[in-house]
């Protein structure tokens, strides 16, 4: 469902760069646990009814790990429309696969596949969609990530899910945290081109838990 309302962030939160990891959210302000902290409006979102019956490439549906699948092809498509040199779009992480010479369409082709999220029913339900919201795409990767997301139709919410200290990057996890590992930093090589250091993934690594 598409909500008729607007994107708010917590004044105490801002994008900055991060120190090697590029573009980030970072806290201007002590944050409590469980702080609502961004309401997201969708840049671009499609839901389940409005793939089915498409075939635009060779990978089909939600194939999350398809070379040209069609959902990326749909919400390029659809991003496209309000495409400019300069637009906020092109801001976001490529994936580390953008090379200066590739045209627009390409440009944003690999900010979709890097950046968008899967929309899910309530309570890790089943997949109802995809699509891409900006500010939250700013927030970088820990498996042991300090803030949390959750979507309810087209409107995407972080919410801290522990104390943040003053200038402490706000993170979200890519992936599942419980999955293994290797498993872990396989998709997000395969997926965001890096590899995660994060303290899980160093504890883990180390055979320490």
């Amino acid at each position: 469902r598409r909500f008729p309302c607007e994107s708010f962030q917590s004044p105490k939160i801002c994008v900055k760069d991060v120190p090697g990891r590029g573009k980030g959210v970072v806290a201007l302000q002590p944050i409590k646990a469980g702080e609502l902290l961004i309401g997201s409006k969708a840049a671009c979102i499609l839901f389940n009814h409005d793939i089915v019956g498409k075939r635009l490439c060779r990978a089909p549906g939600w194939d999350e790990d398809g070379l040209d699948s069609t959902a990326d092809t749909l919400l390029t498509l659809c991003l496209a429309g309000a495409l400019t040199s300069d637009s906020e779009l092109l801001e976001l992480s490529h994936g580390g696969a953008a090379a200066p010479e590739d045209a627009l369409l390409l440009q944003l082709l690999k900010v979709v596949k890097t950046n968008r999220f899967t929309a899910c029913q309530p309570w890790d339900g089943p997949t109802m969609g995809t699509g891409i919201w900006l500010y939250p795409s700013r927030l970088n990767h820990a498996c042991c990530a300090n803030c949390s997301w959750v979507n309810v139709g087209d409107m995407l919410f972080i919410r801290s899910q522990t104390d943040i200290s003053i200038g402490e990057e706000l993170t979200i996890p890519y992936c599942s945290p419980m999955d293994p590992v290797e498993d872990r930093r396989e998709f997000l090589s395969r997926r965001h081109d890096f590899i995660c250091n994060c303290k899980l993934c160093k504890e883990q690594s180390a055979g320490e838990i």
